[in-house]
């Protein structure tokens, strides 16, 4: 078991007790306080919670540099009756120990169950660098599941579960995406407000409330290079399910991002399965790698597999390589849909199309309804 601080529900286990405080809430920040404030702990918060769920009315907000956030096992965090906010936040404080790029560093979440009982947020992060968030499960959202917001790069996610209705009907279960544009006090004047460098690796969202993932620029002003860019997925699986509206992966104002290994399957009668930009982006796509990916939809939908909304003029857009769009059983209508853009600019290869006209392996369609090429 790790060292540090432990908040338990009951009265004979850690360091901290959730009955000697009016809320669970209050106990845990207390524990998290205690752990990067008194040196004679680890900075470590332990979350005990062996007959119950800790039930929170307000965030646990973590602060500092160099910390660790774990659990004992078991259900973790649940909302408190009437409490629709998210159930952990991160942010920069006075006394947080900065990083080199004036943003908290070296945060370790693991081993953390979620369920928002489809009235509350999941995790909102900000102002995180250098983090780990691992083997985390996140159910039952009334929004994303997990948001990342202002500042968050050059971080990594792996083994992550976001399921059960996580997000919202016009809210992803992943959720890429600034809230403000304002610089952060000692950041570079060229500081980043989207997410850079962002990397999931085996993220699982299954049956989201409607859209899997989502990203875009939100509110806030940025400028074309400071784009959400060098995001990466690998080795994940994106499920949607029939109440689906939305595409299941929208990426939108981004630059450089890259979807590889992973297999997205639409359960929807129409529509993408991948939408690159939306109409009135402050910025297009570019340079969106998608490979090795098995992209599909339940059969006899009209769905397409990756639709451009937003392509950059004289510049490549969409790389696909190896990738399977539609299956034997579940053919797609068309494989990729430029819609009205007048630059189509690809690179492709080796990618497996099974449509509802002429189906084909290896070899280049004459129609651009199989191939972002016209003939």
């Amino acid at each position: 078991m790790a060292v540090g601080v432990m908040v338990s529900t009951r009265p004979d286990r850690g360091q901290v007790h959730a009955t000697d405080f009016q809320t669970d809430d209050q106990a845990v920040q207390f524990a998290y306080d205690l752990a990067m404030t008194d040196p004679k702990y680890p900075r470590t918060l332990i979350l005990d919670a062996p007959d119950r769920p800790f039930a929170f009315a307000g965030p646990l907000d973590i602060w500092q540099s160099h910390c660790r956030v774990t659990s004992t096992g078991g259900v973790t965090i649940t909302p408190a009756e009437g409490y629709t906010g998210p159930l952990i936040t991160s942010g920069r404080r006075d006394e947080t120990e900065l990083g080199e790029d004036k943003l908290i560093c070296n945060v370790v979440l693991d081993n953390l169950w979620l369920n928002g009982h489809n009235q509350s947020l999941g995790i909102k992060l900000r102002h995180l660098q250098l983090a780990t968030i691992h083997d985390i499960h996140v159910r039952r959202t009334n929004g994303p599941g997990l948001w990342l917001c202002d500042y968050v790069i050059e971080c990594l996610f792996n083994n992550i579960i976001l399921s059960d209705e996580c997000g919202s009907v016009d809210q992803p279960a992943l959720l890429l995406q600034p809230e403000s544009s304002d610089p952060l006090p000692g950041m570079r004047s060229n500081g980043n407000v989207t997410v850079n460098s962002a990397c999931f690796v085996g993220l699982m969202i299954h049956f989201p409330t409607n859209a899997a993932v989502g990203m875009n620029a939100g509110p806030a002003e940025v400028r074309p290079a400071m784009r959400h860019r060098k995001v990466q997925f690998s080795n994940c699986f994106f499920h949607g399910h029939h109440r689906q509206t939305l595409p299941l992966v929208t990426i939108s104002d981004a630059l450089e991002c890259a979807i590889i290994g992973s297999e997205m399957l639409n359960w929807n009668d129409d529509g993408p399965v991948i939408r690159l930009g939306n109409p009135g982006d402050r910025y297009p796509v570019e340079c969106i790698a998608i490979s090795h990916c098995a992209i599909s939809s339940k059969p006899d939908s009209r769905c397409v597999g990756i639709s451009i909304a937003q392509s950059v003029p004289d510049r490549v857009s969409l790389l696909a390589f190896g990738n399977t769009f539609g299956s034997f059983l579940r053919p797609l209508m068309h494989a990729v849909d430029w819609g009205e853009q007048p630059d189509q600019r690809a690179a492709w290869g080796t990618n497996a199309v099974h449509v509802y006209r002429e189906p084909h392996i290896g070899r280049m369609p004459r129609s651009a309804d199989q191939s972002p090429f016209q003939a």
